[in-house]
Order: C-alpha cells, then sequence, then structure tokens
C-alpha cells in the first residue's frame, strides 16, 4: 500500500482521519447513541494506528544511520506514552483530554 499511494500520503490520511473521528467524538451528542460513541473511538484509533505503522515504516527510511537510533527511539516512547494515556480519554467523556489528543492529531498531520 505505502509504495502505491505513497508514505506521506497514508500517514496524512491516517492523522486526518483520526482527527476527523476525534472531532465527531467532541461535537456529538451521545446521551442516547452509545454505539456511536464507540464506533468514532473505534475508526479514531484505526486511522491513527495506521498513520503510526506507516510513520514506524517510513522514519527508518527518512532518518540517516547515525540519528536513526534516536528518531526511532524518539518516536517509540512517544507512541508508548500515547498508548498510555490513550485509555483515559474516553473514561467519563472527559472532553479536555479530548481536545488535547485532537489538537496533537491535527498539529502532527
Amino acid at each position: 500500500m505505502f509504495d502505491r499511494l505513497g508514505r506521506k500520503f497514508v500517514v496524512c490520511t491516517g492523522l486526518v482521519g483520526g482527527a476527523i473521528s476525534m472531532v465527531g467524538m467532541i461535537l456529538g451528542d451521545w446521551k442516547n447513541i452509545d454505539g456511536l460513541l464507540r464506533a468514532c473511538a473505534f475508526f479514531g484509533k484505526s486511522f491513527t494506528q495506521l498513520s503510526f505503522g506507516a510513520v514506524f515504516v517510513y522514519t527508518s527510511e527518512l532518518f540517516p544511520t547515525a540519528l536513526r537510533s534516536f528518531g526511532m527511539g524518539s518516536g517509540s516512547w512517544a507512541a508508548r506514552i500515547a498508548g498510555i494515556l490513550a485509555p483515559f480519554v474516553l473514561r467519563g467523556h472527559q472532553l479536555q483530554g479530548l481536545f488535547a489528543l485532537t489538537a496533537v492529531t491535527l498539529l502532527a498531520g
């Protein structure tokens, strides 16, 4: 898929799709429709996971050998921190955490 569509396109599509899903979670009135909230969370996670996989491959090709270990380590560290914090976003529908994750995703894209 990377060779046909291009690495940058796949990364940007994943980040923008994740941000759109998160905006849907913020703007929606989810009091009666819990399934749509879960669907937005599922698609948001799927899109961001797509971009993570693409960035992991793209980063190893982008950096020169001397900086590759630092770049891959920094990317892995950021992904692990985000993975730790992600479950707390939906807990209690805290909009502050959702706004923060949406802002970071939009800025990364």
